[in-house]
This record gives C-alpha cells, structure tokens and sequence, in this order.
C-alpha cells in the first residue's frame, strides 16, 4: 500500500487535489488527511471519497503520528494562523513600509516564523515514523519553509510552485507555439525569477501581445516573473498598497468560507462552480504529477525548488532555487542551470537576501534582521526591525514533546 500524508489536509481546496490524484488511476493509493479540525476533516473525507469514488482511499485522523507512519510522500500545505494571519501579515508590511505579500518581504518572514514551532515539532515525528519520505513543500514562502524542513533533519523536501511552470506555458502560448513551453529555462525563487526562451524561438507574437516585456528581452535576453518586474518598483508598489491596502486574504476567506458550506452539505455542483473562482492549478500544474512520479508512476520534468548545491558559487548550497527537474521513483534531480550570465547573478543576488532571512528567521536579533531588511526590496526600512515581530507568538527555542493526541500539530484548515 502506497500512502500520501496531507498536512493541513483539511482545507477547502482538498479535494481537488484528491481528484487531480483520482484522473491518474493510481493503483492503492492511500490518502490520508492530518489537520487540527476534526469536522473538517472528516467532511473533506466524505465529500472526496463521494467524488473519487473508490479510485483512492481517503482517511483522516487528527493525530500527526498516525498520518505520516510509514508515508511514502508527505504534502505540506497547513498553513500556520489561517487567513486571518496572512491578512495580518501583509498589513504590518504595508504599515511599516514595505509590500504586502504572503511569500516576499516582511509577510513572508511572519509566516516563516510562526510556521516554525509547527515544523520542529512535526519533523520529529517524520524524521521516526517515516525516514525515508519525500515531503512536498506547498506552504508559502515554499522556499524558505522548505530549507526550514530540511534544517530540522526532515532531507527528501521538494519545494512545489505553480507559478514558473505557468509562466512558461503562457509565454509559449503568446509566442504561437504551446508545445516550447517546456524547452524555457527558468531559474529562481519564491515568484522571483527569469525565463530563458529557447534560441529557435520566434518571440515577436509574445512582445507584440506583451510589449512591456520587450526593453527586458533587449537588455537581459530573457523574461522576467511578474515579481522580478516589480522588484524595480518596489517602492512604488509600497505606496500604492499604502494607499489602498490589497483585501486579496479577505477575498479569499470569503471564498474559502463558501467552499467550506458547500462541503459541509455536500453539495458538489455549487462546490466545483465556486472553485472557478480561483482554480487551485497547483494541484494539477505540479503537485500531483510530482506525487504520482515518486510513487512510482510516469516519470515527470517539472519546475521545482530544492537546495542548488554548487549551481551559484559564493551561495549558501542549501538555499532553495527552483529549475527544471527530473521526478521518478528514484528522487529528483536538477537539471543544469542554465541562462544568461547576468541573470544568474541576479538569482545568486536574491537568493543572498533570501539566505539572510534565513538567519533572520532562526535568530530574530536586532542584527539579523536589520541586515535581511537591507538587503530585500520588499522589505520595510531597517529602522522598523523593532516591530517586525508584533503579533507573533514566541517561538520555540527548544525540542517539545509531541504528544499522540495533540490537537494543535497544525494550526490552522486551510492552506496554500
């Protein structure tokens, strides 16, 4: 019996997941959905095993040992405080300064921070009880969340993003050719990053759709992430937001409170209908071929983050980029980085900032955070390190024991 553990198993966008897995006909497949609210849980449960209809086995325990013991893969998607937190977190941002967003800047490293006590905690029961998993890292900032795991022995960590593989596809589609979508290179991080087009690629149907694109192909000779472009403005983005402060959380709770109503009646139509509202393509973009590939199924070329090892000299090798890679049975592999020079730099420069807000996570002192904040864009000015901690939990400095009936190993429903 093949298992996949899903923490934060019970979010409204669960059961997308299950019927992404459910298409491929995976031969048993056990899923089993770990999360704190047991009604979720279990109506995430029903409402699944009604629409995959026996094609998967889906349990749920609230019980994070009895999840994860013996998993094949583990997928990672709790996210720590709900949405309310992430609403917090991009409002400190924005009223310190900087730009609000759940992955970059001051937001990102809120989340981080209070995600940690949940991931020292719960990869002491992976590291005993499943030592040789894969965990799926989905939780944003997914890059920063995953060297997390990986620093608290849990190795096997696949950051997973839809992001650059979706990029690829729709440049290919506006340059008139759908089938090179996956001859781009891409290298980068958490939405920051380049696409390098493949040389025999005609791109005047892409700048003519996206003639805003056209002064970066000129100068750096590949295109950048949305993120990537606004790193130029970012000043700019902080006032705008300062001005009318983004309500995306908000948009999204709503949504996911339908979502939730929907499954708690059971009612399929109206379910699959709301989900138009915002698709989780994660699932099928990457999620779930990278799940079906290690489990032993078609082998899958996907963009995902892992450590670049010795790809970008002068870099921490445990900062996480995300490049092409080979998923199978056996692991993954990055392929070779490729891209222009000078765009390598620039990932190596944002990955340097990324590597501080590292030790700004494990080490919140006045100094560690006032150099992450120098060095990130997004990030408030580093007079306001002081406050950068305001509505956060203290963190836990020491092993804590878990215990088997803990109802508080992920605290939150929802995710991604």
């Amino acid at each position: 019996m093949k298992t996949l553990a899903v923490l934060g198993g019970g979010s409204v966008w669960t059961p997308c997941l299950l019927r992404e897995l459910a298409m491929q006909q995976p031969e048993g497949l056990e899923v089993r959905l770990q999360g704190p609210r047991e009604e979720h849980l279990r109506e995430v449960a029903l409402f699944a095993n009604d629409d995959v209809r026996g094609t998967l086995r889906v349990t749920w325990t609230p019980v994070l040992e009895d999840a994860v013991d013996g998993a094949s893969i583990v997928l990672n998607q709790a996210r720590i405080g709900g949405w309310r937190a992430r609403q917090q977190d991009e409002d400190v941002a924005v009223t310190l300064g900087g730009v609000g967003d759940e992955s970059l800047g001051l937001g990102g490293l809120r989340a981080v921070m209070r995600t940690l006590p949940f991931i020292e905690r719960a990869a002491s029961v992976l590291r005993r009880l499943a030592p040789a998993a894969w965990l799926l890292n989905l939780t944003n900032p997914s890059d920063l969340v995953a060297r997390v795991w990986r620093g608290a022995g849990v190795r096997n960590v696949m950051s997973v993003c839809e992001q650059p593989i979706l990029l690829a596809q729709e440049m290919a589609r506006l340059a008139g050719d759908a089938e090179a979508s996956t001859r781009f290179g891409f290298a980068g991080m958490s939405h920051v990053g380049w696409l390098f087009p493949p040389p025999d690629l005609n791109l005047n149907g892409l700048l003519a759709a996206r003639p805003d694109l056209i002064p970066w192909v000129r100068e750096w000779g590949a295109i950048p992430s949305p993120w990537r472009m606004i790193v130029e403005d970012a000043p700019g983005l902080a006032r705008r937001q300062r001005r009318a402060p983004s309500r995306r959380a908000q948009q999204l709770a709503s949504l996911a409170r339908r979502l939730r109503s929907a499954i708690r009646r059971q009612a399929a139509a109206q379910y699959w209908d709301l989900l138009e509202q915002r698709p989780p393509r994660w699932y099928r973009s990457v999620v779930s071929p990278a799940i079906l590939a290690l489990l032993g199924g078609e082998p899958a070329r996907l963009i995902v983050g892992l450590p670049h090892g010795d790809q970008l000299p002068g870099l921490d090798p445990e900062v996480v980029i995300e490049t092409w890679t080979q998923v199978d049975a056996v692991g993954a592999r990055p392929e070779t980085l490729d891209g222009k020079a000078r765009c390598r730099a620039d990932v190596l420069s944002f990955g340097a900032s990324r590597d501080l807000a590292c030790a700004a996570i494990h080490c919140p002192e006045p100094l560690t955070l006032a150099q992450y904040a120098s060095s990130d864009p997004f990030a408030p000015p580093p007079g306001a390190w002081h406050e950068w901690l305001r509505g956060l939990e203290p963190r836990s400095r020491g092993p804590e024991r878990m215990s088997r009936r803990s109802r508080d190993v992920s605290a939150s429903g929802e995710a991604h």
